[in-house]
Formats: structure tokens, sequence, C-alpha cells
């Protein structure tokens, strides 16, 4: 029912969160309802998360996300993360991929820093804290401010065909994106 009333609201834009089939299902509603080319479509990155864009096809292009990732970034990190992970399991790398390989070698590093003594939860803490900014994860740099919420690069992108695949084609980048100093709902 949201959708029959979007059109009627003069908005310049919607904006989505929706994840997984749920994703989908959203995005294919929007283009039975005619909102497609009409009004823009913006969302999170897991609106239009590299895994599921095959099922969305060209419905998904010219979607405007924000994330943390996107396999097309180019950086030396993120190419080799692509072309290994393609080898391994013959698919491309998403935002879950790369946050479930940055934490470990987040965590290989903090193990490798405390020479394994991992008794100390507090120092384990800190270790991490501390190895974060010397890590080379393949989104790019990450560290932890002070409630240990990370500190990272956003990323605006774009859904975009690149031969037979679609992408998140990078538009723009906003380094060192924190929580608190977004929100700064910490400091009431």
């Amino acid at each position: 029912p949201f959708l029959v009333q979007i059109g009627g609201l003069g908005a310049d834009a919607v904006w989505a969160w929706f994840s997984g089939t749920d994703a989908i299902r959203f995005i294919k509603a929007y283009d039975e309802y005619g909102l497609r080319g009409k009004l823009p479509l913006l969302g999170s990155q897991t609106l239009v998360d590299d895994i599921i864009l095959p099922n969305m096809g060209d419905l998904a292009r010219d979607i405007i996300n924000v994330g943390q990732y996107s396999v097309t970034l180019d950086t030396p990190e993120n190419r080799a993360f692509v072309k290994d992970f393609e080898a391994r399991y013959n698919a491309w790398p998403n935002i879950y991929s790369e946050g479930g390989y940055a934490s470990g070698l987040l965590i290989g590093a903090a193990i490798e820093a405390l020479k394994g003594e991992l008794g100390d939860r507090a120092k384990f803490r800190e270790a991490l804290r501390t190895v974060a900014p010397k890590i080379r994860a393949p989104r790019g740099p990450i560290q932890f401010d002070r409630y240990q919420q990370v500190i990272t690069s956003i990323y605006i992108m774009k859904v975009e065909r690149q031969g037979n695949r679609l992408v998140n084609v990078i538009l723009d980048t906003i380094p060192n994106t924190s929580q608190e100093e977004s929100w700064k709902w910490w400091n009431k």
C-alpha cells in the first residue's frame, strides 16, 4: 500500500532499506508500480548488495546507495582480495565477505601483537584498537572511536552495468566516517 501512495507525495526521491529477498521484491514492485524512472531510488548498500544484483537485473541500474565496500574499489588491497576471492569461490566478494575478511585481519593482528596471550579482555580490546589503523583492509583504512564503533570510509555508489555484470560503482568517498561525529548522540 505504501508504493501506491509514493507517487502522489511530491517527493524528490525515495530512500529504502531492505536486504536479501525483501530487497529483490521491493525493487521489482518499485518498477511494477511505475516508480522506476519517475522517482530516483536511493538506499543502503544492502538494498543492492552485489550478491543479489543478478536477481534484480537491470531494474537495479541507476540506484544510488551508500556503504563501506565495493568490489570496484580501486586499491591494491581490494584488487588482490577480489582476485583471490573470485579464484577460490567463483564469485565476487560483497560487503559481508569483505567484513569477515577485514575482521579476520584485525583479530589476527591483535593476537599477534599480544603474542597469543588472550586472557585479559581489556588488553585484547586495546590491541584491536591499536592494530586497526595498521591493517590493510580491502575497504580502506579502519580505526575505532572511544565507543568501539568503526571509523571507516563510506562510499556513495551507483549501480551500473560493466560488461555482463551489474556493479556498485563508486561516485564519491566520505573518508573517516564516524558514527560519533556524524550523529553526536553520544555527547548528550
